[in-house]
């Protein structure tokens, strides 16, 4: 987890953070509730290095959540800190490229989702390797 803390500027992961993503890495779906500001979206992020250095390789990380604002506010982090990020309905020029796998992280709303056909099928590659649902109470079933 060295690799974490390096990327992210950080001295440790916390013991939820820790145990979070060696239950990603070993394939496990998992449900986190922590409140806001805790750490949780560090469970995901720090993800992408972590596959990216065992697959070598991308390793594409499709999150859900409903805001755009929250979109672009993850995307700059993202990007800052050396990572590809966009979210689906930021420009049409670059959904070949979400398509083509180009980025590690691709944000989008559940309606982008659910709506939108090849917005779908982009879960059942082979580099998707993670959907997050980032706001619990935007799932219904």
């Amino acid at each position: 987890m060295n690799v974490v803390c390096e990327k992210f500027k950080i001295e440790r992961l916390e013991a939820f953070q820790d145990n979070t993503l060696k239950a990603l890495l070993k394939g496990r779906d998992v449900y986190l509730s922590v409140k806001t500001g805790s750490g949780k979206s560090l469970c995901y992020q720090a993800f992408s290095s972590l596959c990216r250095s065992e697959n070598n390789g991308i390793c594409q990380i499709v999150t859900v959540t409903p805001l755009v604002s929250i979109m672009k506010e993850q995307c700059d982090f993202l990007i800052n800190l050396g990572f590809t990020a966009t979210y689906i309905g930021k420009d049409d020029q670059e959904n070949s490229g979400i398509l083509a796998r180009q980025y590690e992280f691709v944000f989008t709303s559940p309606e982008s989702l659910l709506r939108v056909p090849m917005w779908r099928e982009m879960l059942s590659n082979e580099t998707t390797r993670l959907l997050v649902v980032d706001e619990a109470h935007i799932v219904l079933h």
